[in-house]
């Protein structure tokens, strides 16, 4: 560069910076367009608040004109009101009511909106009604459209007129009669969209279970398909290169699963794979099989759409959002019945000289001696939650209280997965004074299951038949007095059937199952007693049999093939108590307060243990556990 050009360049650059006293330039005035469309946005701006006001004012006033009709109540409504506003149970609506004015109250299931009149159908727990808002001469147009506006699951108190409708109204459980709506109020709102649908929820399951296997079918078909196309891809060296990247893939998935820290990576891989595997089925659609097997998924994907009708509600959504389903009319009716059972136990109990008592849920040592405990701090101490009340129930029957029981949480560290386990569950426990012989318990176990029975079937006709909608079973058949077999009874039945099982071990779930199916076949009766089980299976308190020391006065009570009572006699010397107990390597010092409650006089003592939630399932021959369990506890939950 010369100097000249130097120079040039160095005078260019002073003259380019900016002089920093130098006032900047002054902006632009607006023009007289953009002055105008200042001015308009900014009018709009006025009329659109203007609107808004008049608008919020139009409403306020409305909601003065009309707040003796519709419109949202307080919170805490004052004392007044209870004493006036009597509500009537939807359940006791009947044509005998006609023309009687009535206030009630409940969830909003459904509505239709149909312009000058709005049907709500008004759901209480087991009971539903149609209301009515039509605009009349008292009604205004504005107490319609709120009623129609409200979300579903929302709570009103309704004032209206019983009235008998034109025809009977099926989709309700009140068919005869209807509200003609006067007055509504909100108590609570819902919000607008809900986890999950409560007639979704409440679809009778044989419909979900036929359209679930005909989804699984056509699954199949596409699977098929789809398994074609990908054979017909692998033609192509390019389809060949793509599998060879899918094996290796595999192999890459695989070892990142010993990893728990790349299972993240195992997500990207799944869907690199996924992707490999559609360019390669995408290479034989390009084939002339391919195109004619593409026609194919293409109508069964649209037999697919045509199949899924219906929304299927998984147990796992359920329970998610339990607060909605427990709503569920079944459900109601489920927990009605389970509460049923636990106040007929108490009451046949008491009715036969039983106490109720309570007993701690923290122990020093296991209960019954396994290592299936939950354990927790206490203090400076481990400590664990009890899986039985049954060392507490015997030194109860130490004290002399000669016959008690409890109701009460149960609690089992199981990692069992299955439809009759749960880590929580309540337990219906009793223990008795013997006086003669064991066989008394036996005796008193079988006539209150019996009470329990008949008991449910003469208060609850109308549950089960809420529930056998949804959930259709058979109702329970049992004999009085109840069947009792004898261990080596069942053996020789299970082996008469082919089946296999081992003379002095417990019996295994499929064993239980084929048992209760021989039993009903041959003896006719769903119910039954299991007595004189092998010594080796069961716990260390347990009293051998005195003819025979291989089994023990021990026994179990089935429902529809499955256990839901274990019992015995227990060990009531504290000298062979203890030599049981180390024999099934119990630490004497975890159990000494147990022992010595036998060291001053224990009298002969029998009981036994039952599970609620499983009662309640096998009774109304249920598929899961979990539906009985209000808010269930298993390994892989702990909400809500």
């Amino acid at each position: 560069m010369c100097i000249r050009d130097r120079v040039s360049t160095q005078s260019t650059g002073k003259m380019s910076e900016t002089n920093p006293t130098q006032p900047a330039p002054a902006k632009k005035p607006p023009s007289k367009k953009e002055l105008a469309k200042l001015e308009k946005q900014k009018k709009q701006l006025e009329a659109r608040l203007k609107r808004e006001a008049e608008a919020e004012k139009k409403k306020k006033e409305q909601a003065e004109k009309f707040k003796h009709l519709f419109g949202f109540l307080p919170l805490a409504p004052q004392y007044q009101e209870r004493q006036t506003n009597v509500l009537v149970k939807i359940s006791s609506l009947e044509l005998s009511l006609v023309g009687e004015q009535v206030w009630i109250q409940g969830r909003i299931h459904a509505t239709r909106d149909t312009g000058n009149i709005t049907f709500l159908e008004i759901r209480s727990r087991l009971h539903s009604i149609q209301a009515v808002v039509a605009k009349t001469p008292e009604i205004p147009k504005e107490m319609v459209k709120f009623a129609g506006s409200l979300s579903k699951e929302t709570i009103v108190k309704i004032q209206g007129k019983v009235t008998k409708p034109q025809e009977t109204i099926q989709k309700v459980t009140q068919h005869d009669v209807e509200i003609s709506v006067e007055k509504i109020f909100v108590v609570s709102s819902s919000l607008p969209v809900l986890p999950i649908q409560i007639e979704d929820a409440a679809r009778p399951q044989p419909i979900i279970d036929k359209q679930i296997r005909e989804v699984e079918l056509i699954d199949e078909q596409i699977e098929i398909a789809e398994s074609e196309l990908y054979k017909l891809g692998l033609a192509f060296e390019e389809g060949r290169e793509l599998d060879r990247q899918i094996s290796k893939l595999v192999e890459k998935e695989a070892s990142n699963e010993q990893d728990f820290d790349s299972s993240y990576l195992n997500t990207e891989i799944k869907e690199a794979i996924a992707i490999a595997k559609k360019k390669i089925r995408n290479l034989g659609l390009s084939t002339e099989n391919g195109k004619k097997i593409n026609g194919d998924l293409e109508s069964l994907a649209i037999s697919r759409s045509a199949a899924n009708k219906y929304v299927v509600v998984h147990q796992d959504t359920r329970l998610t959002n339990r607060i909605l389903d427990l709503r569920v009319p079944s459900n109601q009716a489920i927990f009605k019945i389970q509460s049923a059972v636990g106040a007929l136990f108490r009451e046949y109990l008491v009715s036969n000289g039983f106490i109720e008592i309570h007993t701690p849920k923290l122990i020093s040592a296991a209960s019954e001696g396994g290592a299936e405990v939950f354990p927790v701090t206490y203090f400076d101490r481990k400590a664990f939650l009890a899986q039985s009340p049954q060392l507490y129930k015997q030194m109860a029957i130490c004290s002399d209280l000669e016959r008690v029981f409890e109701i009460g949480p149960v609690f089992r560290a199981e990692n069992s997965n299955t439809h009759r386990h749960l880590c929580e569950f309540v337990g219906l426990d009793l223990e008795m004074q013997i006086d003669n012989h064991y066989s008394e318990v036996l005796e008193l176990l079988g006539g209150l299951f019996v009470y329990i029975f008949k008991g449910l079937e003469k208060t609850f006709q109308a549950e089960f038949q809420i529930i056998n909608n949804q959930f259709p079973f058979e109702p329970l058949k049992y004999l009085e007095p109840t069947l009792v077999l004898k261990f080596p009874e069942a053996v020789e039945l299970v082996r008469g059937s082919g089946g296999t099982i081992n003379d002095f071990e417990d019996l295994s779930t499929t064993n239980e199952r084929l048992l209760g199916k021989l039993v009903r076949e041959k003896y006719n009766t769903d119910f039954f007693i299991l007595d004189k089980f092998p010594l080796a299976a069961r716990p260390f308190y347990t009293m051998p049999d005195p003819d025979d020391n291989r089994y023990s006065n021990s026994y179990d009570i089935f429902i529809r093939g499955e256990e839901i009572c274990s019992g015995s006699q227990r060990v009531h010397d504290s000298n062979f108590l203890a030599e049981r107990a180390k024999s099934f390597n119990i630490d004497i010092a975890t159990i000494k307060a147990y022992l010595d409650a036998f060291k001053y006089g224990a009298p002969p003592h029998g009981g036994a243990g039952i599970g609620l939630e499983r009662v309640a399932m096998l009774y109304l021959n249920l598929n899961n556990i979990r539906k009985t369990s209000m808010f269930p506890r298993d390994p892989s939950r702990l909400t809500p």
